[in-house]
């Protein structure tokens, strides 16, 4: 775009370059913190990853076992009829980012005995997956969260290159240049002056 060569644009654009040049350091600075908050939610996702297998792994070989002993009719009667857990959203904010915060109740076992009672296996299975809900829930949070942070960063980053790349280094070509046509027009002025003072 052409911008005309006076004494008000060059200070509209001097204001506009002080205002690129602070959008730019507050969204860098913006950006290395989100980076550094990716980087230890993921160290912390991986934990809880590994963690979460290794649960669910614990938790099959325990329901495999009732499987055998009690057979599939009678642990899926077994499974029904309990109560429910119940998971309440509500959104928090991280550096500016909305993301979900899972609430989890989950009920108490309610121990029924009776001649057709479950086997040990079967209430280890059961003691094991209601202890995997709520770690489940803060796992699929913090991959909210971490999938968000990676967009916002994505987002960030290319307001940082514009700033970098396009905004600041056109307001300083447009400043330069008024400022040589400026000081060119002083120049002929000066030297305009000079040659009236001496009558030519």
């Amino acid at each position: 775009m052409q911008v005309a060569l006076t004494q008000s644009n060059l200070l509209k654009l001097k204001k506009k370059l002080k205002i690129a040049n602070e959008g730019y350091a507050l969204l860098d600075e913006k950006r290395e913190v989100m980076i550094m908050e990716l980087m230890r939610n993921i160290r912390g996702f991986k934990e809880m990853e590994e963690e979460v297998t290794g649960k669910l792994k614990e938790a099959y070989n325990s329901l495999e076992k009732a499987f055998v002993t009690k057979g599939k009719q009678k642990i899926k009667n077994y499974g029904e009829g309990g109560e429910k857990p119940s998971i309440d959203i509500r959104m928090r904010s991280v550096m500016g980012i909305p993301v979900p915060e899972l609430l989890v109740d989950v009920p108490g076992i309610k121990v029924q005995v009776s001649l057709d009672s479950t086997d040990e296996y079967f209430d280890e299975a059961l003691v094991k997956f209601r202890g995997l809900i709520d770690l489940i829930a803060r796992w699929a949070a913090k991959e909210v969260l971490i999938w968000r942070l990676g967009s916002e960063i994505s987002k960030t980053q290319k307001r940082v290159n514009a700033l970098e790349k396009l905004f600041i280094p056109g307001y300083r070509k447009d400043i330069n240049k008024i400022e040589e046509n400026l000081e060119d027009e002083e120049r002929e002025e000066f030297f305009r002056v000079k040659r009236l003072s001496k009558g030519e």
